[in-house]
C-alpha cells in the first residue's frame, strides 16, 4: 500500500502527512548532520602525526596527570571552553563531506604553546567531542530551517494558490541545483527573503542553500565571482565584455535582483558599462528593506532610478514556531 497514494496536496492533512514522509525517506537517510562533524579518532591521530613530522615531540611530550583530581579538573568544561572556542574559530570544510570537518593542527599547537599543559591529547579529544555536540545542534537547526521552508513553500503554492497537482512539469519544489551535461551540479540563483543585501548568500558560511532559505529561480544558475577578479578572471572578463556590448547597443540597463547581486560585482560592471557609454541610464530592482542600504547601493553602483512595486496586494511573512525535526522524527 502506498503511503501517499495521490499526486496532489489538497489540504493541511495532506501537507502534514507529506512532510512526515519527506523527513522519513529523504532527510533522515541522508544523515546530513554528519557533514558538520569531526572524526575525533582521525583528528587525534592526525595531531600526533603532525607533532612528530614537525619535530615538536620535546615541547609536547605527553605528561601524565599526577592525580584523578588534576585530570578531572583539567577536563572540566569551564577549563576547556577557551580551547573549544579556539578550535571552533579555525575549523575548515564545514559541510564538505561526511565527518570531513578539518582541524588546523598548527592552530591547536599554537594554543598549547601559549598555555603549556599536561594531557594535551586527552584535552584535545574531550574538546572535540564537546565541539561535535555543538556542531550537531547547529546542523539539526539548519535541517529544521530547511523543513520549515519546504513546508511554507508547499503551503503557499499548493494550498494558498490552489496549485494542488504534482507532475513532472509541475514538481513538488523548484530544484535548487541544475545538473549539467557533464554530470556536475551547479547552484541555481534566487533571492533571499529578508536577507542582508550586502551579503553574498552563496559565498557566506550561513548555508542558505542547505537551509532552503532562498526563493529559487530554476532557470538561472548562481555565478561565483568571488571577492575580486583574481578569484575567477574568465568570468569577470566575460561579463565585462557582455555588459559593454549591451551598453553600446542600448541607452539603458535594468539591474534585476540587485539586492541579491554582490555589490562589488555590480559596482564594477556598471563602471565598465559607462566607460563605453557615459550617458547610460541604469534602473535597479532594489529591495533592501532599509533606506540606508538603498542609499549605499545607489551611491556605489551609481543608479539613476529604482524599480519598485506599485502595489503590494498581499504581504506574507513566513514563520513557524514548530520544530519540524521534532514533529516528524517520532
Amino acid at each position: 500500500m502506498l503511503e501517499y497514494p495521490k499526486n496532489k496536496i489538497e489540504n493541511e492533512q495532506d501537507l502534514s502527512h507529506l512532510m512526515g514522509l519527506i523527513h522519513k525517506y529523504v532527510i533522515k537517510p541522508l544523515k546530513l548532520h554528519e557533514y558538520f562533524l569531526i572524526d575525533v579518532e582521525k583528528a587525534k591521530a592526525g595531531l600526533e602525526e603532525y607533532i612528530v613530522q614537525n619535530k615538536f615531540e620535546r615541547r609536547f611530550s605527553e605528561k601524565q596527570f599526577s592525580s584523578y583530581e588534576e585530570r578531572n579538573n583539567a577536563l572540566e568544561y569551564h577549563n576547556l571552553s577557551g580551547f573549544v572556542y579556539h578550535i571552533q574559530s579555525n575549523l575548515d570544510r564545514l559541510g564538505a563531506e561526511t565527518l570531513g570537518v578539518k582541524i588546523p593542527y598548527d592552530k591547536v599547537l599554537e594554543y598549547f604553546n601559549e598555555k603549556p599543559t599536561k594531557g594535551y591529547i586527552e584535552q584535545f579529544e574531550v574538546a572535540l567531542n564537546r565541539l561535535n555536540e555543538q556542531l550537531e545542534r547547529m546542523a539539526y537547526g539548519y535541517l529544521n530551517d530547511a523543513m520549515t521552508s519546504i513546508h511554507n513553500t508547499l503551503r503557499y503554492h499548493k494550498l494558498e494558490l490552489k496549485d494542488h497537482g504534482v507532475t513532472l512539469d509541475n514538481p513538488l519544489l523548484h530544484p535548487y541545483f541544475t545538473v549539467l551535461r557533464d554530470g556536475s551540479a551547479v547552484a541555481n540563483n534566487g533571492w533571499l527573503y529578508s536577507g542582508d543585501p550586502t551579503e553574498d548568500f552563496a559565498a557566506s558560511n550561513s548555508f542558505h542553500y542547505l537551509r532552503r532559505g532562498i526563493v529559487i529561480w530554476g532557470d538561472l544558475v548562481k555565478l561565483r565571482f568571488g571577492q575580486s577578479k583574481k578569484d575567477c578572471p574568465t568570468l569577470w572578463k566575460r561579463m565585462k565584455t557582455y555588459v559593454q556590448q549591451t551598453a553600446e547597443i542600448f541607452n539603458g540597463l535594468r539591474l534585476d535582483n540587485a539586492h541579491s547581486t554582490p555589490i562589488h560585482v555590480a559596482e564594477y560592471l556598471v563602471r565598465k558599462a559607462r566607460k563605453v557609454n557615459p550617458n547610460l541610464y541604469v534602473f535597479s530592482e532594489l529591495f533592501t528593506g532599509s533606506g540606508e542600504k538603498d542609499a549605499l547601493f545607489t551611491k556605489r553602483i551609481a543608479v539613476n532610478a529604482l524599480v519598485r512595486e506599485a502595489i503590494q496586494v498581499k504581504t506574507r511573512v513566513f514563520s513557524s514556531t514548530n520544530s519540524f525535526l521534532a514533529t516528524y522524527s517520532s
